[in-house]
């Protein structure tokens, strides 16, 4: 099943886009702010986004929806991405087919039924493939060490101080948001499942939803889910898990 993420800000237009999108056959993410948007891009693999250029809190038509289709454009694995722009004039068009290689535009009064043809078309288009991140530079012990991505298991935060848990051992790194972390790791298989810990889902043996744990393959141990966060978790798991296995 392909993931389309809508970014829309107007109720009702937003609606009838995730009828349509659901119709089809594709998973919708529905938001309606950009920080959500992020998350979502970053989180998932987004086959189609559907957004428009102007979204609440913009006084014109080239607002926040145009500087998220800029940052779309900058991640590698969405440089071809398939992208249809609600826009507002034809002068807008023009430039979002030129500069950002949109596959459609279209207005809030296109026709319904040209808006699922246009849906349609868009989600037969083959994934981008990409060559996977092998490694990453950390920096520990104020050295720069390069890892490669697939052999760290889990990374936990705890008063004041980050430690990398890899099939080598256990090593301090320098400390930063869980948050920031994610963004140096870029690779999809990396979740958070509580607070402190950020978990490489490759090495999940079984997930016990009732306990709010997880057991590590290899006897690499145990790790519990937030309570809050559980719900994100086991969607993020069961997604990357169609998307990549």
């Amino acid at each position: 099943m392909k993931n389309v993420l809508i970014v829309e800000t107007g109720c009702s237009f937003r609606d009838k886009l995730e009828k349509i999108v659901t119709a089809c056959g594709a998973k919708a993410f529905v938001v309606d702010n950009l920080s959500d948007a992020n998350r979502m891009m970053k989180g998932y693999y987004i086959d189609l986004f559907i957004v428009d250029t102007m979204l609440k809190g913009d006084s014109e038509g080239e607002g926040s929806g145009k500087q998220f289709i800029m940052d779309v454009r900058d991640i590698p694995r969405y440089v071809m991405a398939a992208m249809i722009v609600i826009t507002y004039n034809e002068k807008q068009d023009l430039m979002y087919y030129r500069q950002f290689h949109c596959f459609r535009t279209m207005h809030k009064n296109t026709k319904l039924l040209e808006v699922k043809w246009a849906i349609e078309e868009a989600l037969e288009l083959p994934r981008l493939q990409l060559k996977k991140k092998e490694y990453i530079n950390i920096r520990a012990q104020q050295i720069i060490v390069i890892k490669k991505i697939s052999s760290v298991i889990y990374i936990t935060k705890s008063k004041g101080i980050m430690t990398m848990h890899s099939i080598d051992g256990e090593c301090e790194i320098e400390y930063s948001t869980l948050f920031v972390l994610l963004e140096e790791l870029d690779a999809p298989q990396f979740a958070q499942c509580n607070r402190n810990t950020v978990l490489n889902m490759e090495y999940i043996e079984q997930i016990n939803p009732t306990m709010c744990e997880i057991v590590l393959k290899k006897g690499y141990g145990r790790l519990k889910i937030g309570v809050r966060l559980k719900k994100r978790f086991m969607e993020r798991y069961q997604r990357w898990r169609e998307d990549y296995i």
